[in-house]
């Protein structure tokens, strides 16, 4: 295990995205950095997980079916700003690339925009970073 990532350690994550085979690889690695891994596959049930339970960092793909990750950003910060809550971390890490995207992304809510493919060191330093 790498020790600049050491400080990862129990660090509970939501990552939200539909891609099976990513989320698959993501879990199978944090699990060596003992990153808890829950997934919602929408904007509702990520909002629902968020709802419910603690999360130290969220990092979502942008591209989904009906709501994207802009809007789940919009509502999960209006949701905090009304329960005066502090902000969760935020990651956007899309393949969804727009010449724009990381601007819109920032406004959203997101402290950091990257996109796949992603080289996990990075990954991992984008976490550290905004934890």
């Amino acid at each position: 295990m790498a020790t600049q990532h050491l400080s990862l350690n129990g660090l509970k994550l939501l990552l939200v995205d539909t891609n099976s085979d990513f989320v698959d690889l993501i879990k199978i690695i944090f699990q060596e950095f003992s990153i808890s891994v829950e997934v919602a596959t929408s904007v509702s049930e990520a909002l629902s997980i968020l709802a419910n339970g603690q999360v130290d960092c969220l990092i979502s793909e942008i591209a989904f079916p009906r709501e994207d990750g802009y809007s789940l950003m919009r509502k999960l910060r209006s949701f905090e700003k009304g329960q005066n809550l502090k902000p969760i971390p935020a990651i956007a890490l899309t393949s969804f690339i727009l010449p724009k995207g990381c601007d819109v992304a920032l406004k959203a809510g997101f402290q950091i925009y990257a996109t796949k493919p992603i080289n996990l060191d990075d990954l991992l330093d984008y976490i550290a970073y905004v934890v």
